[in-house]
């Protein structure tokens, strides 16, 4: 990948949702859209529809039905906006923008990523709040579960009119303030209420509560939020009676799945009612294809131009980052600052990535540039799925096979595997 290259100008398209397996791609033409060159064969689509791309990224689609009853989600004549989720011929669709970077990006109301497995998590965010399914979101910090989160918020507007989004810190609730927290109390209720509060619950009627490290709550916060999740009814501290509430709930946490299929810490029978829809969000090193767009994506949001030398990209290849995502743009946002606002240099760049941590005492990775640790990174996976690798950094197979056996000759053709796969982590009902 040359320091020129950028993402391509953006133009909507259609996601469709698979039973099983990764979303299907169609551009504003109907083109089937491959996820990048290694993508698995997908069953073509027994119809066709006209797909038209339409005045400011708009998409006309044909026998397309949306899903909703606000009066934005009805009829759109000049075509539907990003976000909208759509039934077309019994499949659910979402309009999304498809941006290129050598290969395809999909940005699915502001979430971009070219990994299908993070993309079908965004997806089913946004039939989740189309549909007012409780939602669970599983993975590592960092990964962008509040911003998941915001994407169902989002297709909740947009289907059924402007609601409250309210977010609450579920593993920061004391045993003796949850209940005010959540359901709210009467004046005089306690020492101290010199005026009656609302609490989440009765703040995000008629929208959506976000409910983050949930996996941290005591279980008496769990019980009881289990009782109003279900029954959409809450008493507040000091009431006599129970108040009806609508509201769409939404939770996270980054505890992780036990070998019983349990969420560690959540009771089973929470993680049931919430589980409307369960998303599990890969971290950004099994998405690694995600990291320049993001970075492109970052670097544009902070005001400069985009732009990423050779050296600079084989630099952000070459991390494992840890923290993920929000690892990724502190980094970027260091970077930026030590480089004054010019274009990123891969020294400002190497000082900004994670600067507490300790130099690799590894001496081999001291004396190595950027691109020979992502020839070795790529050397480590199988073979199947070394293509993309070499093909991003610009090699023929004969040259990277020659610069990998210069390297590490003695392994140079051992089919090792260092990272788990994206695969491994899944989204469903």
């Amino acid at each position: 990948m040359t320091g020129n290259h950028s993402l391509k100008l953006a133009k909507p398209g259609l996601a469709f949702l698979n039973p099983q397996g990764w979303p299907s791609l169609e551009d504003h033409q109907g083109r089937r859209v491959p996820w990048h060159r290694n993508s698995p064969e997908i069953p073509e689509l027994t119809s066709s529809w006209a797909l038209k791309y339409g005045n400011s990224n708009r998409l006309l689609v044909s026998e397309a039905k949306p899903l909703g009853t606000a009066p934005e989600a009805q009829g759109h004549e000049k075509g539907w906006p990003p976000g909208t989720v759509l039934r077309v011929r019994g499949r659910l669709a979402v309009v999304v923008m498809i941006h290129w970077l050598n290969y395809p990006i999909v940005e699915i109301l502001g979430f971009m990523t070219a990994n299908p497995i993070a993309a079908r998590g965004a997806l089913w965010a946004a039939v989740a709040g189309a549909t007012k399914l409780e939602t669970l979101i599983l993975g590592p910090s960092g990964t962008g579960k509040e911003r998941i989160a915001q994407i169902t918020y989002q297709a909740f507007c947009r289907a059924h009119g402007k609601g409250p989004l309210v977010t609450l810190n579920a593993g920061a609730l004391t045993p003796t303030l949850f209940s005010s927290e959540l359901f709210g109390y009467e004046r005089g209720s306690y020492t101290g209420a010199d005026r009656s509060g609302p609490g989440a619950f009765r703040s995000a009627n008629h929208g959506v509560l976000f409910l983050d490290e949930i996996g941290d709550a005591n279980e008496n916060a769990q019980i009881a939020l289990l009782r109003a999740i279900e029954n959409q009814e809450v008493r507040p501290v000091g009431a006599r009676n129970n108040q009806a509430v609508d509201v769409l709930t939404v939770a996270a946490t980054n505890k992780p799945i036990t070998d019983e299929g349990e969420v560690r810490g959540l009771r089973q029978d929470l993680t049931h009612r919430l589980s409307g829809v369960c998303i599990e969000m890969p971290s950004l090193s099994h998405r690694r294809e995600d990291i320049i767009p993001l970075a492109y994506h970052f670097i544009a949001q902070m005001g400069f131009k985009p732009y990423l030398s050779s050296e600079s990209t084989l630099a952000l290849l070459s991390h494992e980052w840890p923290g993920n995502v929000r690892e990724l743009r502190r980094a970027l946002q260091r970077a930026m600052v030590l480089n004054g606002g010019e274009k990123l240099s891969p020294e400002s760049l190497l000082c900004a990535i994670n600067p507490l941590r300790k130099q690799d005492k590894k001496p081999v990775h001291r004396a190595l540039k950027p691109i020979d640790l992502e020839i070795l990174r790529i050397g480590d996976l199988p073979k199947s799925e070394r293509r993309d690798g070499w093909l991003r950094l610009g090699l023929s197979k004969s040259t990277y096979y020659r610069r990998l056996g210069r390297l590490k000759p003695a392994e140079s053709e051992r089919p090792s595997l260092t990272m788990k796969s994206a695969d491994n982590c899944h989204t469903y009902l």
